[in-house]
């Protein structure tokens, strides 16, 4: 299974969101981080490569 989307959605206070792995300027663009983080409603995101591993926990 590969994810493509760009914000999973949140869990508690964090948000799951796919990361290219190893990350790239792209992934750091606010437009493609998830919305619950961008707008303060959680503090902490995990990232997850396009197979679903965590890549990173924040």
């Amino acid at each position: 299974m590969e994810f493509s989307s760009q914000c999973l959605g949140s869990v508690g206070d964090y948000a799951v969101d796919i990361v290219h792995v190893p990350r790239n300027d792209e992934d750091n663009l606010v437009e493609n981080q998830c919305e619950d983080f961008r707008s303060g409603k959680v503090t902490h995101f995990i990232e997850l490569d396009k197979e679903g591993n965590i890549a990173r926990i924040v």
